[in-house]
């Protein structure tokens, strides 16, 4: 696996929880399948999502991750997308795209 892609991976966590508490952190995407693990030398790209308490704003929550994933995506050249979801909706939401999150999401 890309070093570079690790090392952002491991340092965005660690900077989120710095700040927050966020229930879970899911890589998802083409580049978190478990056929891919082994094989994403080209990966430039990660999806996460992070999974918050009901009562966290998550524009709010934007705003101050968005700081964090500049410095990283400038620092390591991969580009990390992350989608701050509910805990309410990411268990009972009804969606294409929760329902994707729920089965191939990988905790990081």
């Amino acid at each position: 696996m890309n070093n570079n892609f690790e090392l952002a991976k491991k340092e965005f966590k660690e900077r989120v929880l710095d700040f927050s508490l966020p229930i879970k952190m899911l890589s998802i995407g083409s580049n978190s399948k478990k056929e891919n693990v082994e094989n994403v030398d080209c990966a430039k790209d990660l999806d996460l999502v992070i999974v918050v308490n009901d009562s966290i704003d998550c524009y709010e929550y934007s705003k101050k991750i968005s700081s964090i994933l500049k410095k990283i995506i400038l620092d390591s050249g991969v580009l990390i997308t992350a989608y701050p979801i509910k805990e309410e909706a990411y268990l009972k939401g009804e969606s294409e795209f929760l329902d994707n999150v729920r089965k191939n999401g990988i905790e990081i």
